[in-house]
């Protein structure tokens, strides 16, 4: 089981292959490296792809900033416009990009504030570390409440926090070790695997190569047309199935209301003519 996407895992998936594989550090790596070893505690802050820090309203910026400042702990944050630094707390960082997974990897790093985003989730699991969601659209509210009920995790609607808010789930995430110990339980399940990852689709990409493509592991839907794909047929006929029995059912009680009338309209005659008589 993909305990990060909550389905089955089919062949040849895995689930955190896109995490990045370093043997000797280069110098970019050991310049993060340094940089980070010179704090006690960081906390990583990422909005995602599809929403930039630069696209949320100013009033929500200066109420993250407002948080940061009170933080004894120091922050990275992925920012894209470097015209920020002006307003900048002395505890806060920004970037225009940073090797995430790489600074994740540091045992310095303590939180890490997220979206919600699958790619992203995976890899603070992977490492073991406890995350503040602040989720937006899609699956990232999903991904946030099963994050939350794992226990390693909190959750922050974005339209509704405040500085307040943000520095007290902050600090619990950071102060309460159970986040953190439940946040490497579900490390140990993500990293359990039989196989490396990386050795795991390295031998699946030789598989199909030696089987000239694979055929037999293609699934049916491939070969589907397009109204067997979206079971277009199926609903077809369901919505017809429906629309017989409904019609049947109006049919029988316009038969059962017509029936009484007559039968109505025929005692009232007999009525009449017991009258007459």
């Amino acid at each position: 089981m993909d305990h990060a996407m909550g389905v089955l895992t089919p062949w040849a998936f895995v689930p955190h292959l896109f995490l990045s594989h370093t043997d000797r550090m280069n110098f970019y790596q050991r310049a993060y490296n340094t940089y980070l070893s010179l704090y006690d505690v960081v906390i990583r802050h990422c909005l995602g792809t599809y929403i930039q820090s630069t696209d949320v309203p100013m009033r929500k910026i200066k109420l993250l900033l407002d948080a940061f400042a009170q933080l004894k702990q120091n922050v990275l944050w992925k920012y894209e416009n470097r015209n920020l630094t002006k307003e900048l707390p002395p505890n806060v960082k920004i970037y225009n990009w940073l090797p995430q997974n790489d600074i994740f990897a540091h045992p310095n790093v303590k939180l890490f504030i997220s979206q919600g985003g699958i790619f992203s989730t995976q890899e603070a699991i992977y490492w073991g570390l406890p995350l503040l969601f602040i989720p937006f659209f899609g699956d990232q509210h999903r991904n946030a409440k099963k994050a939350v009920r794992a226990g390693y995790a909190r959750l922050l609607m974005f339209d509704k926090m405040t500085s307040e808010d943000l520095v007290q789930n902050i600090q619990t995430l950071i102060d309460d070790p159970r986040y953190k110990r439940e946040a490497m339980v579900a490390s140990r399940l993500f990293r359990d695997n039989p196989i490396a990852p990386l050795k795991e689709a390295t031998f699946w990409l030789e598989y199909v190569l030696r089987h000239k493509g694979a055929p037999h592991l293609k699934s049916h839907g491939a070969f589907m047309s397009l109204y067997q794909y979206l079971l277009l047929d199926v609903l077809g006929c369901t919505i017809l199935f429906l629309i017989l029995i409904i019609s049947s059912m109006a049919c029988v009680v316009v038969g059962i209301k017509r029936y009484c009338l007559r039968r109505r309209q025929v005692l009232e005659a007999r009525r009449k003519e017991l009258k007459r008589n």
